[in-house]
């Protein structure tokens, strides 16, 4: 059986190149929302495995979300969806219905920052970058 599922989140990190070859990870998030949710299918299969998917849909045309990414790269972002539509995801049934959440909300609702990965300790206590 499958099912479809809102992800809870309050931001997502996504790899940003505007300042040089090596990017910079941003936090975008909702303006004015604490959350939202990331449009997932899940299934359970036969066998007894499990698949789940988190939606994403091309942000070629997106003022935010076209910035993201490396560049040459295709434009993509996950499928935010704002706390009041989770009930309408999970209850869809009718994929036409599915089909209209397939959007990226309008970039006046998101903010995006910069949120650079802080460097871990190595082993031998020198400071490393893990994500650049």
């Amino acid at each position: 059986m499958g099912c479809t599922l809102p992800l809870p989140a309050m931001v997502v990190y996504e790899p940003n190149y505007e300042a040089g070859p090596k990017s910079v990870r941003h936090k975008i998030c909702l303006k004015d929302k604490p959350a939202f949710g990331i449009a997932g299918l899940w299934r359970d299969w036969p066998d007894g495995t499990h698949s789940f998917t988190m939606l994403t849909v091309n942000a070629e045309h997106h003022s935010l979300m076209n910035r993201m990414h490396k560049p040459g790269s295709e434009k993509r972002g996950v499928v935010k969806l704002p706390s009041e539509e989770w009930d309408d995801w999970l209850t869809c049934r009718d994929p036409e219905k599915a089909r209209t959440f397939l959007r990226l909300l309008p970039a006046e609702y998101m903010e995006a920052e910069p949120a650079p990965v802080p460097p871990r300790k190595g082993r031998d206590g020198s400071s490393k970058q893990v994500l650049g």
